[in-house]
């Protein structure tokens, strides 16, 4: 019997079949399509987040475990569709060169593998300070360094920014932009890339503003202010706060409807505080649950003033007005009541108020209280009511935390001092001055240097400051 032999495949088809495996895995293998912070990126805040998005549904855990930094820093990953977001725990230093890499292997959920590593680098900018300019004038928003002074114009908003705010992370701005119909859009601003993004637009003659973003950055909440629609004799509130959620882009109404509402603010832990004008009260709920619901705390208050929550959510501080009974000056012909502004801390766990002011300083006005990123001080600015000690605009003090030790750090008793601002390393203080005795002058943005007690002016003619790390 005659045995025929196998014929074995030729070099050529064995080539040809690696060629067309190594094509088909070009093609269908994944690949990154987008990283940011951009290569080209300029003055990267020291806290922005790394992303990586592919052009096709990534394994987490494959991806994850071959991401590498250099230097590199704590954080957490989250994922949206194909994309993922690394956010560091802690900033890296002004100047620093940070490189990314992901290596090869990182799977699809197909199980095709990424064919080669991919590396970019950026640079970490130095800090900056942004804030709005002119003053007087339809603004927008600017940013200066603190070393060098450079200047740079953030927005081009044609009828101006009214407000804006940094975002939990400090890599993004939401600002609102007024528009010619009287009405405004809530916009969100990368600061790594300058890309701008519309998140919510309120047609005129109604006014949204105040924008804030939840810690996890995936809720919007803001002011809606309708008095220009809102009779006296309406039951409708003349301003509410409403939420958003950025995914599904539907904005609903928080508390009571025929309550007036506004402020609203976050905690870190994702409770969300506004003041309730009706019932004169600091109203504290958890956005997420049916708004038909009681508020978690509800803290009787007497003014709509910026509240301030402790960096762990435990608790809020907020100022409280109380007038003197049966007190009164004579300031020209009308007798005024006496009153003073005490600075109340409220703790959520206890359900205890304390009066961090107290009563050994005598009638003072103290206001604006803001804590430091360690919680360990409070700046917040003070003006005495009694006439041997009586100034005409409010000073900025730091106090410890428990109100054991108050300290005077600027004393000009012609300005008028507000919309204080921490340092992340709790070193300075950034704030905005006006004299109140030569009113045609601008107002100002100042630097205090909490060890030396030396200031800086930064800003002539602009405002509302905040600190970009």
């Amino acid at each position: 019997m005659i045995r025929r032999r196998k014929r074995l495949p030729s070099v050529v088809s064995l080539l040809f079949g690696a060629a067309i495996l190594a094509v088909l895995g070009l093609i269908f293998s994944p690949k990154i399509t987008t990283a940011t912070p951009l290569k080209a990126s300029l003055r990267v805040p020291a806290r922005a987040p790394v992303s990586l998005t592919f052009n096709q549904p990534m394994d987490a855990v494959s991806v994850e475990s071959r991401f590498f930094l250099d230097p590199w820093t704590e954080g957490s990953f989250s994922w949206e569709g194909q994309s993922m977001t690394f956010q560091p725990s802690e900033p890296w230093p002004a100047g620093t060169d940070v490189t990314v890499t992901l290596k090869a292997g990182a799977r699809s959920l197909s199980f095709l593998p990424l064919l080669r590593s991919y590396t970019f680098q950026f640079t970490v900018g130095s800090p900056r300070i942004a804030y709005l300019w002119p003053d007087g004038a339809p603004a927008d928003i600017y940013a200066r360094t603190l070393e060098s002074a450079e200047t740079t114009r953030l927005t081009t908003s044609s009828s101006g920014v009214l407000d804006f705010s940094i975002s939990p992370g400090k890599s993004y701005l939401i600002y609102t932009a007024m528009r010619e119909d009287g009405g405004s859009d809530l916009v969100l601003y990368d600061l790594s890339t300058g890309w701008e993004d519309i998140l919510y637009s309120c047609e005129g003659p109604v006014l949204c503003s105040r924008p804030v973003l939840s810690p996890d950055s995936n809720t919007l909440a803001f002011e809606r202010d309708l008095r220009s629609l809102v009779q006296q004799d309406d039951l409708q509130s003349s301003r509410e706060v409403r939420i958003m959620s950025l995914e599904s882009e539907e904005a609903v109404q928080v508390g009571p409807l025929q309550h007036e509402r506004s402020n609203p603010t976050w905690s870190i832990t994702g409770e969300l505080a506004y003041f309730d004008h009706t019932l004169q009260a600091v109203a504290v709920v958890d956005p997420y649950l049916d708004q038909g619901t009681s508020p978690l705390w509800l803290i009787p208050a007497t003014v709509d003033a910026n509240l301030e929550w402790l960096p762990d959510g435990s608790g809020l501080l907020f100022p409280q007005v109380q007038f003197e009974e049966g007190r009164y000056e004579l300031v020209g012909v009308n007798r005024i009541p006496v009153f003073h502004s005490h600075i109340m801390y409220y703790d959520l766990g206890s359900d205890v108020v304390i009066d961090l002011s107290g009563d050994r300083d005598g009638l003072v006005e103290d206001s604006l209280p803001v804590y430091d990123p360690s919680s360990r001080w409070i700046g917040f600015t003070r003006r005495y009511l009694e006439p041997e000690r009586w100034t005409l605009g409010r000073q900025v003090w730091v106090m410890a935390a428990d109100a054991s030790e108050k300290t005077l750090l600027v004393n000009e008793p012609d300005y008028n001092h507000a919309s204080l601002v921490w340092s992340p390393d709790s070193s300075r203080l950034v704030y905005t001055r006006f004299n109140q005795s030569e009113i045609s002058e601008q107002i100002e943005i100042w630097m205090v240097n909490l060890d030396t007690g030396e200031t800086e002016q930064l800003v002539v003619g602009g405002y509302t400051p905040q600190w970009i790390p």
